[in-house]
Formats: C-alpha cells, structure tokens, sequence
C-alpha cells in the first residue's frame, strides 16, 4: 500500500525447484518443490511421495532450494518436517547460510540426524529463508 517507493515490493516471484538428496542414495516419488520469493524472503515447501532411501549415513539434507541463503551471522532460515518416516528423531532444521540446501537436525539437540534406510518413507517439509539480494 502507500504510494511511496518505500513501499513497493523489490522482487516478487514465484516457482518450482527440484530436490536432491544429502546423506543417503534416495529414490523419490517426487522431487519438485514450491517456492515464492518476496523481497529477500524465500518460502518453500517440499512432498516427496514415497521414498527408497540406502546407504543412510551423516547428516540428511535435502538440497536444490531455488536461491542462495544470506551468508550473514547467524542468518539461518528454519524448516519444519511433519508427515515423515524418512528422518530419524526429527521435526525439522535449518537452512544452512550461504548455500542452497536444509540439513536435519535430530529432537532436543544440535546434531544432525539421519535418513531411516527402506522403502515407502516419506518427507513433507515447509519453511522460509533470506537471501542477500
């Protein structure tokens, strides 16, 4: 509103970005994502349908988010994971900065968590993050 520069929105898009996967080989169903930027701000949201995932090992990450996060100081856009057997012990993370991937981080605690090896698993995450421009 207002008609003033000051209040007319920079930048506003939106579309679709495809998931990878960090932490494990992973077969998905699914691997287009959603996103709307605004301004400096990214939402985004992922469903992967059914899922095979092997060789489960370190952090889970999902990655191919549409833009780079900022790369300020403590700077971390979060995420949150329901409707999921795909991760152990989770509900969700952060965007790491100045990157284009989210990494899993395990209930009650600061490390990473991992991908549950098998079939028929399943990741609906949600979240939002900044860029620098």
């Amino acid at each position: 509103g207002g008609t003033g520069s000051s209040n007319h929105l920079d930048d506003y898009e939106e579309g679709t970005w495809t998931a990878g996967f960090g932490g494990a080989t992973v077969s998905a169903t699914n691997t287009t994502g959603y996103y709307t930027k605004i301004g400096q701000q990214v939402f985004f949201n992922y469903y992967s349908g059914a899922m095979t995932i092997s060789s489960a090992s370190g952090g889970a990450q999902i990655t191919g988010l549409p833009f780079t996060s900022s790369n300020n100081t403590a700077q971390y856009g979060l995420f949150t994971y329901v409707h999921g057997t795909a991760v152990n012990n989770s509900n969700g993370g952060f965007v790491v900065k100045n990157t284009t991937y989210m990494a899993f981080i395990s209930n009650d605690n600061t490390t990473s968590a991992s991908y549950v090896n098998g079939s028929n698993k399943y990741v609906m995450v949600s979240g939002h993050y900044q860029t620098d421009s």
